[in-house]
């Protein structure tokens, strides 16, 4: 594919403005920055990117303090074995780089293995093959982490190259002899530098805030872990909780276990109480609502299953269940594709797949519009206000990031592969170019590795979920398991445990981190009361939810068996009565089960009710221990 791909074709009046050689309207001087036209190429519009990438298209180019350079008018890594901290650097005024992006100068095309899919195309980063290159003895040279990185200007003016450089810290380098930034063009020299921005970091602030009130909202890199591995213990880990290996790109579930694994959990529901309470919490509430046409919620759930228009049901709007803090709809469809794959009923389970599928296809017109905005549009427009080009936050909540993932996870299942291929352009429109908080924001590593291996899928960005992840347990908690001021700040911790599930199928396994080994202590510090009320002791990081996932991984825990008992004291699963429990549940009515707040389990939900997938019984100590 030639590099000068469809640029042309998009016909923008930036790029016929610089090709022309027509000035720029003038950039306001006096004053605040204000909204520019968006049309015309000013940085940070939403043609500024791509007059900028045009202007460089036969260059390769880097950005002192970058992650990323340019060749021919693509994004690229600049180390493509360090993509997440190698930044070209400055010094003594010359700009280095490591030799394998250096040695893009030797090549006269490129073609990119992978295109861009279109919706992404301004966001994409691309993964070029690196030929191999030895770089010139007169080129200098300078030592970055246990590396050799070599002056880039060096190594083009060995090739007999055109080298611009700017006081900035941009290098161009091509076969172009008149490349240049001629006077009327220096707006576009901004677009081309604002184009190295990366999603954790601003190219340049100075740039940024001719154009924008305050620099772009972004969420910063995690503190760098420093805490090896060698000092991690698995020790009575739970290997076979963490089910088969993932299956290949497309079949679900995947996250958090794989089709073949389905059985062994099934087979775990027999065999444990609090489980087999859940699923008989969960099938009556849907038996009394989504399963139920005379309610507003089985109404709902049926002509949604079939694309019709109708009502959505919500906490105060006719729903059924008692919720909070999470988006009904999804919420609940979630929670019943998982449901359904633990007790075989297909028929609901292919119901929800259908009903997901057509409430995130309805999410799709608004996801793009957010797309296509700038950040001067984030900026200048109240109705945008709440967005933002890199940040998972605003993002999170139009898509209901709590079941993004987890709604591909376990209806994909019964997806058609148009249904399939639908909710992973989602995922791919939503997630791609993104960073998270911690905390439940890891809702974006779920998302993302939904459809790990498939158009879109965003690799970068699920390495830096996964060294936040690993950076929250380095500095969230201490040695106690006490949580830090920062980590108090990140809330409820169930997609930190989630994230570290999907991790730890993917061979990186955080759960023998020396301070989350010691959470439960840090839970027996708090010195919580027994449980009183629907949510008593429930909603933050040392909930219920997240206390049983921990002794499910960690199954011969007797903390946890003393945590448990001491917020439960009244309750001993051994002595559960299982069909009484279900009669029970079969003559509650559903405006009784709503005023008794009884919430529908399942992973999605953070805090407040159980997983339902890690639910694990406890044996209460005995008396004096």
């Amino acid at each position: 594919m030639s590099m000068k791909f469809a640029f042309g074709r998009l016909c923008l009046a930036a790029i016929v403005w610089v090709s022309s050689g027509l000035p720029l309207p003038a950039q306001p001087t006096a004053g605040a920055p204000q909204l520019l036209p968006q049309n015309q190429g000013w940085a940070y519009t939403r043609t500024g990117r791509w007059s900028g990438t045009f202007k460089i298209e036969d260059q390769v180019a880097v950005f002192a303090g970058s992650r990323y350079g340019f060749v021919r008018g693509l994004k690229v890594p600049l180390d493509n074995t360090d993509p997440l901290h190698a930044e070209a650097v400055l010094k003594d005024g010359q700009v280095y780089v490591p030799v394998s992006f250096a040695a893009f100068l030797t090549l006269k095309t490129v073609t990119a293995p992978t295109p861009a899919p279109d919706y992404l195309r301004d966001r994409w980063v691309y993964d070029l093959p690196r030929p191999a290159y030895t770089p010139p003895p007169t080129a200098r040279t300078l030592p970055v982490n246990g590396q050799t990185w070599v002056d880039f200007a060096d190594v083009g003016q060995a090739l007999g190259l055109h080298v611009l450089s700017d006081p900035s810290g941009l290098v161009c380098i091509g076969r172009n002899p008149d490349f240049d930034f001629t006077t009327h063009e220096l707006n576009v020299r901004d677009s081309v530098i604002t184009a190295f921005d990366t999603p954790d970091k601003i190219a340049s602030a100075k740039v940024a805030l001719k154009y924008l009130p305050a620099l772009p909202a972004m969420v910063p890199p995690p503190p760098a872990s420093n805490i090896p591995r060698a000092a991690y213990n698995l020790t009575g880990f739970n290997f076979r909780l963490l089910g088969s290996k993932p299956p290949s790109p497309g079949v679900y579930p995947r996250l958090l276990f794989s089709p073949e694994d389905i059985p062994f959990l099934q087979e775990r529901v027999k065999n444990n109480r609090v489980m087999q309470m859940s699923l008989a919490a969960a099938e009556a509430l849907f038996a009394n609502s989504w399963w139920d046409p005379k309610t507003a919620d089985g109404q709902y759930f049926a002509k949604l299953a079939k694309g019709e228009p109708a009502t959505e049901t919500s906490e105060g709007h006719a729903a059924s269940i008692y919720s909070s803090d999470v988006n009904y709809p999804t919420n609940c469809l979630t929670s019943m594709a998982l449901f359904c794959l633990l007790s075989g009923d297909d028929v609901h389970g292919q119901m929800a797949a259908d009903a997901l599928c057509n409430y995130y296809k309805a999410k799709e017109a608004k996801i793009d519009e957010i797309l296509s905005a700038s950040e001067s549009e984030f900026a200048f427009v109240p109705a945008l206000s709440g967005y933002s080009a890199a940040q998972w936050q605003g993002m999170d909540k139009l898509v209901n990031h709590l079941d993004l993932g987890l709604a591909l996870d376990f209806a994909g299942h019964w997806m058609s592969p148009e249904q399939k291929d639908l909710m992973r352009r989602i995922i791919a429109k939503a997630t791609y170019g993104r960073r998270p908080t911690a905390g439940n924001g890891l809702s974006h590593l779920l998302a993302v590795t939904a459809i790990e291996g498939l158009p879109g899928y965003d690799a970068e960005a699920a390495a830096a979920d996964a060294e936040l992840a690993q950076s929250f347990l380095d500095f969230g908690f201490d040695q106690k398991g006490l949580l830090t001021p920062d980590g108090a700040k990140a809330g409820n911790l169930q997609f930190q445990v989630l994230a570290m599930v999907v991790l730890a199928r993917r061979n990186d396994n955080l759960w023998g981190h020396p301070h989350w080994r010691n959470f439960l202590a840090g839970a027996e510090a708090t010195s919580p009361a027994p449980a009183v009320g629907p949510d008593a002791n429930d909603g933050g990081p040392y909930d219920t939810q997240t206390i049983m996932e921990f002794h499910a991984f960690y199954p011969d825990n007797t903390q946890a068996d003393r945590v448990l008992a001491h917020r439960f004291p009244s309750f001993n699963p051994s002595a559960l009565d299982l069909t009484l429990y279900s009669a029970q549940l079969a003559n509650e009515t559903s405006a009784h089960m709503h005023q008794l707040k009884l919430r529908l389990p399942g992973p999605s939900y953070p805090g407040f009710v159980s997983s339902l997938l890690y639910d694990t019984d406890w044996t209460p100590p005995a008396r004096g221990e």
